[in-house]
């Protein structure tokens, strides 16, 4: 399953303002939402759960995950990001 954790709405807010994205807990409530959600549910209770996330959402993978140990599994990508001046500067050599 694929979510989106923030709505629409905060999407379009966070465009601009940017502070959504960082506020880890939120994000991380929001998983913990879904989690109770899928073992809540008849269809989806018996299936394993793992989260993935990439910047933030590793961060908010971590955490969701951390609350619950036993049922969770955390897959997570730390993405390097290059000095563009460093870049720009071995494309005039």
């Amino acid at each position: 399953m694929l979510i989106d954790l923030l709505t629409t709405e905060e999407e379009s807010v966070d465009m601009w303002t940017r502070h959504l994205r960082f506020d880890i807990q939120l994000l991380a409530e929001r998983l913990s939402n879904t989690t109770d959600w899928i073992i809540k549910n008849s269809d989806t209770r018996n299936l394993s759960i793992g989260y993935f996330g990439a910047s933030t959402g590793a961060g908010a993978a971590l955490v969701a995950a951390s609350e619950r140990p036993r049922l969770v599994e955390v897959g997570f990508n730390l993405m390097e990001f290059n000095d563009l001046s460093e870049t720009n500067n071995k494309n005039e050599a």
